[in-house]
């Protein structure tokens, strides 16, 4: 089949330029002005400042699509060197290739009073394979020290039209004049949308120039993101990806539509979630769905059995991951069920197909869910193929229950599974409209229960015991530690005995691989004692040593990784010639409509404090003004935990 390109080449062409000349800073030359700064003064602590941050995306008379970038930096410390190392990723597939050139490059030192130019020698330009469909280019910048301006440019270029880069509004860095600009002919279709905590500012135009085919004139549809001192993106704790917030503005190629006499051209993309769905039905995704179920016999067998459905759904999972092991890779695109059997091997996409498979087979009605993992970045709400990184099963029981499974996770169970796999944003493939979104962020109820006995000798020493009991993706954490530990006696003396400064006598641990875990543990520990006192912390065992927002301000969401349910039993006796003399106040506090809840409750009698702590976190997600209510909360939290229960040695 002809492609767009194959079929315009045969016609003569020019291009009629279409961006404003009104910005357009010149390579190659700058100011003394730009050169002797020494800070930003809208980010005097900023290690870098972006001058101008330009790129430029069009359609040329080569038939490619083109995005052109110029930066010019000015870096203020040491800490922002590395931005004169710079690396473009670029896509080398055979179906989709790109071609990054123009590579160019200054340095511009003060030197006696003078700008000195540095030009980049081409020896510094190297190209580095990240895998056989992408590649990496990579160039350095010489003579780049505190107070040096660096400026580069280059261009990548594809014949595809599916795929077009991220243009990113915000960096790191502050940057003082930001522009991107999109020029398309009205033949191209495509949506533009933005997205970040910042408001990008955006204007579109149309009929000022035109892209010309022999005697036919196609009007170029423009568009400008324009930005002015943009303030920097700076990493948080507890974000999951912080690209989800990064401002930029997305571009998404839907189709091209083109009659040139004889000639009628129409290719499409994927402009609704209902061509997504019908691209991946009709490329191998689609086929590998229809394949047959490879293990017929033993899913068979498993349906046969007196047991309930939630258990049948759960021997399936256990059955097709016992029989392919993972090759920790993540991706959407299923290999031949038959093929992946024979490897043992599989990515997630293989393994989590032949679950679907399974699961048909079995009865149970099976839909697949598009997402992204955590680390990946959110799944956009505009219709995309390119941005979907994989995808779990979902498996409706006789009741209608729903189940969340991942195949391709040993240690996840129905609805459990690693955090990075809890995506808010989801999407139910072969559905359309807003219902097929789904949010994965809080699938169980997440419980922890712990009950502490210790009593105080004599001589000092805390003696006790403690059950801690974990439900659904908290027993999943003690599941995924226990086996990074190696062994039993690892796992004691790094996640128990560390945690919680105490000495183990004895430990046992029941359910270990299952969603419903029990960790019994007989203990020792030296309370702080000093003046003839001995102080003790209300939960003995660690419930939370600090808040974990030590942040006057914040920028970004927080983002928990599982919701919580916490409640801590703790009982303390104090032999005779001991006397409780001071204990932590009972408190409760709540916080952002009462989503977050921390109560502590103690009382004394006679010789023993009963003490019970309570915690819990009811979603995972808090905007950026909720975070003061969150830091006084878990400080508060924090201050109780730290506080201490005073006995005084009569």
């Amino acid at each position: 089949m002809k492609t767009l390109a194959t079929i315009l080449a045969a016609i003569t062409t020019f291009v009629i330029p279409a961006f404003a000349q009104d910005f357009n800073p010149k390579f190659g030359k700058i100011s003394e002005q730009e050169v002797s700064m020494s800070s930003y003064p809208k980010d005097p602590e900023a290690g870098a400042m972006y001058l101008y941050d330009i790129g430029n995306i069009y359609y040329s008379s080569k038939f490619e699509l083109v995005y052109d970038v110029y930066v010019r930096i000015k870096i203020f410390k040491k800490e922002a060197l590395d931005l004169a190392d710079v690396k473009v990723r670029y896509v080398t597939a055979t179906n989709a290739p790109q071609r990054v050139a123009g590579i160019d490059a200054n340095t511009y030192n003060l030197v006696d009073g003078k700008v000195v130019k540095t030009e980049m020698s081409k020896k510094n330009v190297f190209k580095e394979k990240i895998s056989d469909d992408v590649s990496m280019m990579k160039f350095s910048l010489p003579e780049v020290r505190e107070g040096s301006v660096i400026e580069y440019k280059f261009s990548i270029s594809t014949q595809s039209l599916a795929y077009v880069p991220d243009l990113d509004i915000q960096h790191d860095y502050p940057v003082l004049h930001s522009r991107m600009n999109v020029s398309l002919p009205e033949f191209i279709f495509y949506s533009a949308s933005t997205r970040g905590l910042l408001k990008v500012n955006t204007e579109q135009h149309e009929g000022s120039s035109f892209f010309t085919i022999g005697t036919y004139q196609y009007m170029l549809k423009e568009l400008t993101a324009s930005n002015d001192d943009v303030p920097a993106l700076k990493k948080e704790p507890m974000v999951w990806n912080v690209e989800d917030y990064r401002a930029r503005l997305d571009l998404e190629i839907s189709g091209v539509t083109l009659h040139v006499g004889d000639i009628h051209l129409d290719e499409r993309y994927s402009h609704r979630w209902e061509d997504v769905n019908t691209i991946l039905a009709e490329s191998r995704f689609g086929e590998c769905q229809k394949a047959k179920n490879p293990f017929k016999d033993e899913v068979r067998e498993i349906s046969s059995k007196s047991i309930s459905d939630e258990n049948k759904i759960r021997e399936i999972l256990n059955l097709v991951r016992g029989k392919i092991k993972f090759n920790d890779v993540l991706d959407k695109i299923p290999d031949s069920p038959a093929s992946v059997v024979k490897k043992g091997i599989g990515s997630a996409a293989d393994i989590n197909n032949i679950l679907s498979l399974a699961l048909r087979d079995a009865g149970f009605e099976s839909d697949i869910i598009l997402l992204n993992s955590r680390s990946y970045g959110r799944l956009p709400y505009f219709p995309t193929l390119q941005r979907i990184e994989t995808f779990l099963v979902r498996a409706k029981d006789s009741a209608g229950n729903y189940y969340f499974l991942n195949a391709s996770d040993k240690d996840s169970d129905l609805n459990v599974m690693s955090p990075e796999m809890l995506a808010q944003n989801a999407r139910i493939y072969g559905k359309d409209g807003p219902d097929a979104w789904v949010d994965l962020s809080a699938l169980a109820q997440n419980s922890e229960r712990i009950m502490v006995l210790a009593s105080l000798d004599k001589d000092g020493t805390l003696k006790g015991n403690y059950n801690r009991i974990l439900k659904n993706q908290d027993a999943y954490a003690f599941n995924v530690s226990y086996g990074k530990a190696g062994s039993e006696e690892k796992y004691i003396e790094e996640d128990i005995e560390k945690e919680n400064n105490i000495t183990v006598e004895n430990a046992s641990f029941d359910g270990v691989g299952t969603m419903n875990v029990t960790e019994k543990v007989l203990f020792e520990m030296e309370p702080e004692n000093s003046g003839g006192h001995i102080y003790i912390n209300p939960s003995i065992i660690q419930f939370m040593s600090a808040n974990p927002f030590d942040q006057e301000k914040r920028q970004l969401p927080v983002e928990f990784d599982v919701t919580k349910n916490i409640t801590m039993q703790v009982t303390l006796m104090v032999p005779e010639g001991y006397s409780i003399e001071e204990s932590p106040q009972s408190t409760k506090v709540t916080a952002c409509n009462g989503d977050v809840s921390f109560q502590y409750l103690a009382q004394v009698t006679g010789n023993s404090v009963s003490a019970r702590l309570s915690m819990k976190t009811s979603r995972v997600l808090f905007s950026p003004e909720e975070y003061e209510e969150l830091r006084l909360t878990f400080g508060k939290i924090a201050e109780i935990c730290n506080a201490k229960i005073v006995i005084r040695k009569d």
